[in-house]
Order: structure tokens, then C-alpha cells, then sequence
């Protein structure tokens, strides 16, 4: 067995026997399902009372627990979100416009297979960005795939004919799409076109997460353009349907309340 795992038993207790059973587990990759046999093998009076079935219930349940946490950090390292915020370090505030009910929306996820756009509108440093990347690491937790951007890193992949190949690949089967300050500055005409071409390509793919200064009212107006690409721009994203979230209050930055999250990948 590899020393990481040889370090969390006592090796001289396990028979040569129970080893070479142990190495063969990690070598068909079931490193989960290894560490609880280790664990059993080394220390058989803790596990005396159970049955075979359940013994191996036990290093299966290990094993699945293993997996969930590698596809959680695989798709958090892909995420380029760069706080690990938890949704149960948010709590309801009806004042500051985060209630149970939503924050039950948030932990469900059923927005993203209903392919539900989620608004999070306010002021700067009220949490909305906080709120999102706590959304985000939740459906990762369960799953989804998600990738995050600033709209001004966005518009800057968009104007360029190569990045903007390159972004549409990237985000065309992505479930959830962040993108934090939406409205902070104009969009030009080719990024209206390029935008457009990408949210119809992911329509029924999944659910974006939006940040914005903007009130629901303001949403649309976020360039000089007009035409159709720009009205079916505005008429997919946003959609009577979505969720449209009022944050209120003071900025939380630099104050106790302030949720700051792990910035580890």
C-alpha cells in the first residue's frame, strides 16, 4: 500500500495476507474502500459485533464518501471560484432580504435542473457575490459542474475571436454559469452578438447565477445597442420565471458579520 494510507494504520498488527487484500483494493483504485479495511483489519475488536455484509457496507460506504470528495475538489478546481463558501455559513436575514425560503432554493438545487436564472441584486459588499460562490460550492457538493466569471473578464474573452472560441467551449455543458457585476459596464455590439450566441447554445443546458448593482428594471440596459440580437439576448436571460433576489443593508466588508470563506484549492 502507498505510505499515505500505511500512515493511518497499524501496519505491524495486519497479516501479510490482510496487506496484499488491501494493495489489491488500492490498485483497482478503491482507495476509500481500502482505508476501511485497513482500518478493520488493524483494530478487529472494534468490529467484532458486525456482520460480513455490514463490515463491507462500511468500506463501500467509505469508498463512495472517497469518490464524492474527489469530484467535489475536481470540480471546484475547474471552477475558478477562489473562496470555498459553505451555504450553512449563511443565515436567514429577512431584513438583509435572505430568508429560509430562499436559502432552501439555494440548498435544493432544483433551480438548476428546472434551468432557473437566480438575480442576486444590491448594493456593493452587501453578499451577493458571498451568496453565489455559497450557492456555487452547494451544487458542486451535489454534483453540478460550475464556472465562474467577472462580466468584465467575460467581455474582454469576447471581444477577442479566439478566447471567445475557446469561452463557448468551455461554458457550452457547464450547469451552472456564475457572472458577478453584471451591468458595471457597458457591453459593446460584439459582445451582444457573441453573448447571444452562447446563452442560446446552453438555453436548455442550465441556470446562470447573476450579481449586479442594477435594479430588475435596469437589467436590460446594460448597452446603447439595439436590435435583435440584443432583444434575445435580454428575453433569455432574463425571464419572468427567474428569480429575481433583493439583497439590502450595509456592506458587510471589513465588519464581524462578514463571511470571508477558504481561499485553498
Amino acid at each position: 500500500m502507498s505510505a499515505s494510507i500505511l500512515s493511518n494504520v497499524r501496519a505491524n498488527v495486519m497479516t501479510e495476507q490482510q496487506q496484499l487484500v488491501c494493495s489489491k483494493a488500492e490498485k483497482c483504485g478503491l482507495q476509500g474502500f481500502c482505508i476501511e479495511l485497513s482500518d478493520q483489519f488493524s483494530s478487529p475488536e472494534l468490529y467484532s459485533s458486525l456482520s460480513f455484509e455490514d463490515r463491507v457496507n462500511q468500506c463501500l460506504d467509505r469508498e463512495l464518501y472517497n469518490m464524492s470528495v474527489k469530484k467535489f475538489n475536481n470540480l471546484y478546481r475547474n471552477s475558478r471560484i477562489d473562496r470555498r463558501i459553505y451555504l450553512e455559513s449563511v443565515k436567514p436575514d429577512p431584513a438583509q432580504g435572505i430568508d429560509a425560503n430562499f436559502l432552501r432554493i439555494l440548498k435544493e438545487c432544483n433551480y438548476i435542473t428546472a434551468i432557473t436564472n437566480i438575480i442576486l441584486m444590491g448594493g456593493t459588499g452587501v453578499g451577493k457575490t458571498t451568496l453565489a460562490f455559497a450557492a456555487a460550492v452547494e451544487a458542486m457538493q451535489k454534483g453540478f459542474s460550475v464556472l465562474y466569471y467577472r462580466m468584465n473578464e467575460l467581455s474582454v474573452k469576447l471581444e477577442d475571436l479566439d478566447e471567445y472560441n475557446r469561452l463557448k467551449k468551455k461554458i457550452r455543458n457547464v450547469r451552472l454559469l456564475i457572472i458577478d457585476d453584471w451591468g458595471l459596464e457597458q457591453i459593446t455590439e460584439t459582445s451582444v452578438v457573441r453573448l447571444n450566441e452562447i446563452v442560446a447554445v446552453r438555453y436548455n443546458r442550465g441556470p446562470i447565477i447573476f450579481t449586479t448593482q442594477l435594479t430588475k428594471e435596469n437589467l436590460k440596459k446594460v448597452s446603447n445597442i439595439r436590435g435583435p440580437a440584443m432583444e434575445s439576448l435580454m428575453d433569455k436571460l432574463f425571464k419572468a420565471s427567474d428569480c429575481y433576489q433583493q439583497i439590502k443593508g450595509e456592506s458587510w466588508r471589513g465588519k464581524a458579520g462578514e463571511i470571508r470563506g477558504d481561499g485553498s484549492k
